[in-house]
């Protein structure tokens, strides 16, 4: 079951995928596009959009349409092979995708970004987050990681680790665009410090960049501080 999905979500009265509001990176619509993946599953989140306003409750697209699926064609794949959040040249449009990309890997739901343009350096930095975050080929891992709960206005979390389980690779975005995002990340089953490095795009930059300030292992894990409306993948060797 495949469809289209160009968000309807308004900030500073404009769509944020349409005319003017695709490329309109005031602080209005820039707050709005990077909120808005939250309406593809978060039960607490109402956009502003006539969407919200006429179910009158959380989008929460994917959940709607799986069961969907599951009352009515059981087993069904579920793909959403056309989407975009406009501003692909801005870091909002970065942090977007980067979202979205995260939350189809979390649902196991198959996605193509319509359409990337050369000039949308941004929304490239997202898939080569995920992609090639260092330049040299290494990916974002394919086995998912349960978390626990997140403050989803402040930030997004994806964590995956390898087959082996010696690798994990954890995202995190944070949506806020004027104060760090401080984490410490502990995993499970796991002794030592383990080796880090960590990668980012911001607001000042859509190349991918290896940093360390702020980057801190420990005993099971790590600890970060990720500047605002940034991207970063750190990558764990245990």
């Amino acid at each position: 079951f495949d469809f289209h999905w160009y968000p309807e979500a308004m900030g500073g009265g404009k769509r944020i995928t349409n005319g003017e509001g695709a490329n309109d990176v005031s602080a209005e619509v820039v707050e709005a596009r990077v909120q808005a993946p939250r309406s593809l599953w978060d039960p607490s989140y109402i956009e502003n959009s006539w969407i919200a306003d006429t179910i009158g409750e959380p989008i929460q697209l994917i959940p709607r349409m799986q069961k969907i699926i599951e009352k009515n064609y059981p087993g069904t794949r579920f793909a959403i092979f056309e989407y975009n959040y406009g501003a692909g040249h801005h870091f909002s449009g970065g942090l977007a995708t980067a979202d979205v990309l995260g939350i189809a890997g979390r649902h196991g739901v198959a996605t193509c970004h319509w359409r990337m343009r050369e000039d949308n350096e941004f929304e490239q930095a997202a898939f080569n987050l995920y992609l090639n975050y260092d330049g040299e080929g290494s990916r974002f891992e394919e086995n998912a990681i349960g978390l626990s709960s997140i403050a989803a206005e402040q930030e997004s979390i994806y964590a995956a680790c390898s087959e082996d389980k010696k690798t994990v690779t954890i995202v995190l975005i944070n949506k806020q665009a004027n104060s760090d995002l401080a984490k410490q990340i502990l995993l499970q089953d796991i002794q030592g410090e383990p080796s880090l490095r960590a990668f980012r795009f911001a607001p000042d930059h859509s190349e991918i960049r290896q940093v360390s300030e702020g980057l801190k292992s420990i005993e099971s894990g790590f600890e970060i501080k990720c500047p605002p409306h940034t991207a970063t993948l750190i990558e764990l060797k245990l």
